[in-house]
């Protein structure tokens, strides 16, 4: 063999083992999303929302025929889904459109890594990190946050591109507007986007098209949907905390994300003087707008602190951290190996807590969830009203797909929106009451008022743990 011959042997061996490493850590990403699909139990908040899009495929309108805490979009594009494909109950196809969605978010932080730091190895390892790291924060679960996460990060990406014409930046503003009438938070990609247009040479220009294209999805919304989608839109959840409360919240959450979810930052923070310093302008402009973005989408925890909300935020520090790998020169082993450990925490977390101990060893949690749903439709008239009356059983309202109580003037209560008195108007009004036999401390709502109550109805035997009340 001569040496030309084996030079070419030794770089298609080489490329056949960086492919095979590659195709390996893709597989890595997409098993916990295949099982998940097969086994992940039915989240409360995706209950909440696939109960809404049944409630609009029967012909009744958001906002006019009953109240929503949310923004439309989401709910109009699953009803089309489920409309084109004539589903049914059917928690595992919009779980499979969540996990798609995802994958082409991480193509996003993929496309937004590459345009910064311009290596498809490290770009291919953020996008890796992300989707490990949203998998065990809430992004398992089919949520409103990763359709309002594709819209934002797409807008960003646009926004990155050298050389876009103007008039892009109205496209640019109505997919921003499209994730805040996705979810109400993302509303913090148009905070980022107008921070980024002030290191433009045409900033305002830009800016004016920006915010044309912010406004006219919105506008239109307001004119078909009215006073109902105004009021949320300007308003928020309705959920009162002190500042106190929210500042602690805030803290907390901070504190858990940078410690055990993302600990490279804190090293990085060692690291971030000297990299500003010696960064370009444009390169100020890409760290500083994902600085803005981490933080900035930590506000969320200020009215509550649910995990699912780290999914706005993990894109960012997933780009953050290989972009600034490739700007250190000094001591990088240090960085490098905390890089390392932040990888192999999420890999862990997802695999151990996630894959092993939910989608395996407690598999039968989504089978029990189903069981459920038989047993009460098999005690139940279809026709009458059943009351959720706990978190952990909202699950129901989806699977039995039966109404609540006031539809019409409350929807679908749950969670911190709900007080006392809502509680129990519920339980006074609903035909039927779904309950744990043990008081959980969901919200301080089991009061003296509300025991009584049930009191008076007749107990309809589930099981050991869960009642219905007639």
């Amino acid at each position: 063999m001569n040496k030309v011959t084996g030079f070419k042997n030794s770089v298609l061996e080489n490329k056949i083992v960086i492919a095979i490493w590659f195709f390996g850590l893709a597989i890595l990403a997409i098993i916990p999303s295949v099982f998940a699909v097969l086994h992940a139990p039915i989240d409360p908040d995706s209950s909440y929302y696939l109960s809404v899009v049944e409630r609009m495929n029967e012909g009744l309108v958001p906002y006019v025929d009953f109240p929503l805490q949310y923004t439309p979009v989401v709910f109009y594009l699953m009803l089309f889904f489920k409309q084109v494909f004539s589903i049914g109950i059917n928690y595992e196809f919009f779980l499979t459109i969540h996990f798609i969605l995802q994958f082409f978010c991480a193509l996003l932080v993929y496309k937004i890594s590459l345009l910064l730091i311009n290596r498809k190895d490290y770009s291919f390892y953020a996008a890796l990190l992300f989707i490990l790291a949203s998998h065990w924060n809430g992004g398992n679960a089919f949520l409103m946050e990763t359709p309002s996460l594709f819209f934002g990060l797409l807008a960003i990406y646009l926004a990155f591109k050298p050389s876009i014409k103007l008039i892009v930046y109205i496209f640019i503003g109505i997919l921003v507007s499209m994730s805040f009438l996705s979810k109400q938070y993302g509303l913090g990609f148009l905070g980022l986007l107008i921070y980024m247009l002030f290191y433009n040479d045409k900033k305002w220009k830009q800016l004016s098209y920006l915010l044309l294209g912010f406004i006219l999805p919105i506008l239109i919304c307001v004119l078909i949907w009215g006073n109902g989608l105004y009021s949320l839109i300007s308003g928020g959840y309705g959920v009162q905390r002190t500042f106190l409360e929210g500042f602690y919240s805030i803290l907390g959450r901070a504190l858990y994300f940078f410690i055990r979810i993302y600990p490279v930052l804190i090293v990085g923070v060692l690291y971030l003087p000297s990299i500003l310093k010696n960064a370009e302008k444009h390169e100020i402009k890409s760290i500083t707008m994902l600085i803005f973005g981490i933080f900035g989408f930590m506000l969320q925890f200020y009215f509550a602190p649910f995990s699912h909300y780290y999914l706005y935020i993990i894109p960012f520090a997933s780009i953050l951290s290989f972009v600034m790998l490739t700007r250190i020169s000094k001591y990088k082993w240090f960085f490098s190996a905390s890089l390392i450990v932040t990888i192999l925490l999420s890999v862990y977390s997802t695999y151990s807590n996630r894959v092993y101990k939910i989608y395996y060893i407690n598999h039968d949690i989504k089978e029990n969830q189903y069981r459920l749903a038989k047993q009460i439709l098999s005690r139940v008239d279809i026709n009458k009203t059943l009351y959720v009356a706990d978190i952990g059983l909202m699950s129901q309202y989806y699977l039995t797909n039966l109404l609540p109580p006031n539809l019409k003037t409350l929807g679908y209560a749950l969670g911190m929106g709900v007080t006392e008195p809502v509680y129990l108007k519920q339980i006074k009004a609903a035909d039927y009451v779904l309950k744990f036999k043990k008081e959980y401390p969901d919200f301080n709502l089991n009061s003296p008022a509300v025991k009584f109550e049930l009191k008076k109805r007749k107990i309809i035997g589930i099981d050991n743990e869960i009642i219905l009340y007639k």
